[in-house]
C-alpha cells in the first residue's frame, strides 16, 4: 500500500509541470488573439485543464488521507464559517454556466475537523458540479435529534450512469474524509430525476437558517 501511495504522489507530482506550462500557454493565447472562435477554444481548454488539475488535487488528498496518515482535529465552530467560504469558492467560478447554484445560509455550532470539514463539502459541491450540466446544485442545511444535516442536491447530466456517479474521484475523498471523521454520508435519489449526498454532524447547539 505504500507502495501505492507513493507512486500516486510522484506520478502527481511529476504531472503538474507540464500541465501548468500549458495552462500558462493557454492564457497566452487568451491574451494575444482576437479571434473569437480562438478564443472559444482556448476557453474550452482551459476548463478541461482545471477539471485535470482538480483530479490531480483529488489523487494528492487520496494519499494524505489514507489510515493512519491524518487525525481529525476536533474543536468546535461555526458551520457558517465553512458556508461562507464554499460559497465564495464556488459561487463565482460557475456563475457562467447558467447553473441554480446556492449555498443556504445557515449557522450552527458542530463539533468536528474544520479544515476536513471544509474539504468534504467542497468535495461534495465539486462532484455534484461535475457532474451537472443544467439544473440546480443547492446546499442545504437543518437539524434534526443533535445533529446538523448538510445535504448537496444535484441534477445529474444527461446520459450520467449511475456508476459514473459513483465513481467520481471526488466522491472517493469525500467518502474517506466521512470515515475519518466517523459521520455518515448517503447518497439517495432526489425530486425523481435529481441525486442527493446528505452528512450528519453533531451539533452541540444550532441556531435558525439567517
Amino acid at each position: 500500500m505504500n507502495e501505492e501511495v507513493n507512486l500516486l504522489k510522484i506520478l502527481s507530482h511529476d504531472l503538474r509541470q507540464p500541465i501548468q506550462s500549458i495552462g500558462l500557454l493557454n492564457a497566452a493565447i487568451l491574451q494575444v488573439t482576437d479571434s473569437a472562435d480562438i478564443k472559444k477554444i482556448a476557453t474550452l481548454q482551459r476548463e478541461s485543464l482545471d477539471q485535470l488539475n482538480g483530479m490531480l488535487k483529488s489523487l494528492l488528498d487520496l494519499t494524505e488521507l489514507e489510515p493512519g496518515t491524518t487525525a481529525p482535529d476536533q474543536s468546535c465552530f461555526h458551520i457558517a464559517r465553512v458556508l461562507d467560504s464554499l460559497r465564495d469558492e464556488f459561487g463565482q467560478h460557475d456563475a457562467d454556466r447558467n447553473l441554480d447554484f446556492h449555498v443556504q445560509q445557515y449557522d450552527a455550532v458542530v463539533k468536528s475537523d474544520l479544515t476536513l470539514m471544509t474539504r468534504l463539502l467542497g468535495c461534495l459541491l465539486s462532484h455534484a458540479l461535475r457532474n451537472t450540466n443544467r439544473g440546480l446544485v443547492h446546499l442545504c442545511c437543518g437539524s434534526e435529534s443533535g445533529e446538523l444535516i448538510l445535504a448537496v442536491h444535484y441534477t445529474p447530466a444527461r446520459g450520467q450512469s449511475g456508476l459514473d456517479e459513483e465513481s467520481g474521484l471526488q466522491l472517493i475523498v469525500a467518502r474517506r474524509i466521512a470515515r475519518l471523521l466517523a459521520i455518515p454520508l448517503d447518497r439517495e435519489p432526489f425530486d425523481g430525476e435529481g441525486t442527493r449526498l446528505t452528512v450528519r454532524v453533531p451539533a452541540e447547539e444550532s441556531s435558525a437558517s439567517r
